[in-house]
């Protein structure tokens, strides 16, 4: 009830509404704990920094002593919130006794330098216990400031979860050790915390964003978040994790010694010896931080990527509180699903050429192995990009025929006559097995009933799967496919294909719409590849049945000549799934200046709608107002400044949103 409140009051106003959005979509400061902030500030978290600052000379002067930090002392923040306050609480900014501007925030540690120095600092965090004494709890050994300000702050405390009691800090001032040498150790007053019980709410588990960018994960904005949460969630912390490898699978290694040309051969990680590392044990890599209480995207960093190279890269999150007085910060979320992220560009074209029919089972197998190794989001972008299956897709496919690996398509459940076998095509999916193994991608009838959303009309919901061998599911409980699947499925007639939308029913219970999804009409003959072996259920007698563990049949062509509409899409995990046609629909395209928006929405209860059009930033660089259209419209829109992103926002008789707003990309 709260939350519809809130809505209908920030939709009071038209403009109202869209610039509310704009500002939640909009980041306030980032800081990357192993990186650089907007202004220019350089944090770290741990190891070493080298600081140019000092004589570069090879003389041998004697080294000078840093003076200690002063004013130190408890609750002010001259650093990292101030632009969040500044853009969310100005009235709330203060000025010291000195001129410097900071703002009240409980637990922020602060302390202020006379002269120049090196700006690096070692702060130590100790609890007093009345028994035993000071208690060491928490250290940073190297905090790095960059800029020229005599004020600085550190939130170390603040974005921890910490008990009641009397806490104080030291800090000392580190030099280089030619130049100049640490400072004398200064300690701060005692400050006593009462930790609250509330607790801001668990963040979800983040998802990775499929982009054209391999490192973008994302979290939502808690949909049921109360007023805890409201109040006092400023941000956010990512912590990331890596790992070179996902599981325990034989290390490959190139050997030539002087014996014939050079060969691959394989080594278990087991025989390796304790003595080395185990590459499937994720460590932790660096923290990325943002002072932003909404949904947000979180990349790895460029030096983490150039530190720990190519492999496999995770991300956890948690809420940090504003005021840690009223509420602690939250748990970490769960951890997200690991993303291969390549340091450097890899040629998948060179590892498909490298084998052929002829090749051993060996190499042909090394083959699979390898294009797997590219991992799922890095190869699912490059298929996504390759819509004539010109590219990517046709590597894989030609890698699926040199190997033999490929989907059996079945379908039952009655939709035999929406979806002929001979008429879906499936490439990819055969990769995710070992050679001589067996694939069924099974459609048929969906495993949930769903009420249909007044967004859509014309539904046809089913189920897809892939089963292995035994007939088990590759993708169970939503895991991912470490070679995505390339659908291509024909599109029901009671669709119009202007307005045509797929939507993923996950098993986590979230629906997504499928953006990366490619539509073209057969008016001639129509050529689908497909395999002449048996399905799991029929065990017809033109192929082995997949429950056998028998051998794929040989491919054919199968040509149609009707006037279809065809739709092609990557999927990495299957369940349910939804075609229909969108009574909503927006596309944008840049036009010069101007972005060109096409639009057709026609639904109960929804009677205006604003289209906000956004820069790269995020910002709202124009906005227009609609009206409802059954067909297809298209207007053009003014813009101030170069187009991203479009957004329409559908609104009732009072003007207040009836629905999630549409987003789209602006393309050029």
């Amino acid at each position: 009830m709260k939350k519809t409140v809130c809505l209908w009051l920030a939709a009071l106003t038209l403009f109202s509404v869209v610039w509310a959005t704009a500002w939640e979509d909009a980041p306030v400061a980032l800081a990357e704990a192993d990186g650089t902030t907007e202004s220019g500030d350089s944090v770290t978290s741990g190891g070493s920094v080298t600081s140019g600052d000092g004589v570069k000379s090879g003389d041998n002067l004697t080294p000078i002593q840093l003076p200690a930090p002063v004013r130190l002392g408890w609750g002010r923040d001259y650093r990292f919130l101030l632009e969040y306050y500044r853009k969310q609480q100005p009235e709330s900014l203060l000025t010291d006794e000195f001129g410097a501007e900071y703002a009240d925030c409980p637990g922020m540690m602060y302390w202020s330098v006379n002269d120049e120095n090196q700006r690096r600092y070692r702060i130590d965090l100790y609890l007093q216990d009345p028994d035993e004494g000071p208690t060491l709890i928490d250290t940073v050994k190297e905090w790095k400031m960059a800029g020229s300000g005599t004020m600085d702050s550190n939130f170390r405390f603040f974005w921890d979860a910490r008990s009641s009691g009397d806490y104080y800090f030291t800090i000392c001032a580190l030099g280089d050790g030619i130049n100049y040498v640490d400072s004398e150790i200064a300690q701060s007053n005692v400050w006593t915390y009462e930790a609250p019980e509330d607790r801001l709410t668990r963040p979800a588990r983040p998802r990775w964003k499929n982009v054209s960018e391999a490192s973008a994960a994302f979290i939502y904005q808690p949909t049921d978040e109360d007023a805890i949460d409201s109040l006092y969630r400023i941000g956010y912390e990512a912590r990331w994790w890596y790992a070179a490898a996902l599981t325990n699978d034989a290390q490959e290694e190139v050997i030539n010694d002087g014996d014939g040309p050079s060969r691959v051969v394989t080594t278990s990680g087991d025989d390796a010896g304790d003595t080395q590392e185990d590459p499937t044990k994720p460590k932790e890599v660096g923290t990325v931080l943002t002072f932003y209480p909404r949904h947000y995207e979180f990349k790895p960093s460029e030096k983490m990527i150039g530190e720990y190279g190519s492999g496999y890269y995770s991300v956890q999150v948690r809420a940090l509180s504003g005021n840690i007085d009223k509420a602690r910060p939250s748990d970490w979320s769960e951890l997200s699903m690991a993303r291969y992220i390549a340091a450097t560009d890899e040629d998948l074209t060179t590892i498909v050429n490298r084998v052929d029919k002829n090749t051993d089972e060996f190499n042909r197998q090394l083959a699979i192995n390898n294009v797997r190794k590219f991992g799922t989001y890095k190869l699912i972008e490059l298929m996504e990009a390759d819509a004539n299956n010109a590219g990517a897709v046709a590597d894989i496919k030609r890698l699926e025929d040199t190997t033999g690996n490929y989907a059996q398509v079945v379908v039952s459940g009655g939709l035999n006559e929406l979806f002929p076998e001979q008429t879906i095509s499936v490439i990819g999916a055969g990769l995710n097995v070992d050679l001589g193994q067996t694939v069924v991608f099974h459609l048929g009838a969906a495993h949930a009933d769903e009420v249909p959303s007044t967004l859509y009309s014309n539904a046809v919901r089913f189920s897809m799967q892939l089963l292995d061998t035994n007939g088990a599911s590759l993708t169970p409980n939503g895991t991912e496919l470490k070679v995505p699947a390339k659908i291509t499925l024909p599109v029901p007639d009671s669709i119009n294909p202007s307005f045509f939308v797929i939507l993923h029913h996950r098993m986590d219970g979230t629906v997504e719409t499928l953006q990366h999804v490619s539509l073209r009409k057969a008016t001639e003959k129509v050529k689908v590849t497909v395999n002449a072996g048996t399905s799991a259920q029929s065990g017809d007698a033109t192929g082995t049945s997949a429950q056998s563990g028998g051998a794929m049949g040989t491919p054919t062509q199968v040509e149609k000549t009707v006037d279809k509409w065809y739709a092609s899409f990557v999927v990495t995990n299957f369940s349910d799934f939804t075609m229909a046609e969108a009574k909503a629909f927006l596309e944008a395209k840049a036009v010069g200046g101007n972005v060109s928006a096409s639009y057709r929405f026609q639904t109960e209860g929804v009677e205006t709608a604003l289209c906000a059009v956004r820069n790269d930033a995020g910002r709202i660089i124009a906005v227009a107002k609609l009206e409802p259209s059954e067909t297809k419209k298209t207007v053009t829109i003014p813009c101030n400044g170069a187009a991203a992103s479009a957004k329409l926002f559908l609104l009732d008789a009072n003007s207040a949103p009836v629905c999630a707003a549409l987003d789209v990309p602006v393309t050029k």
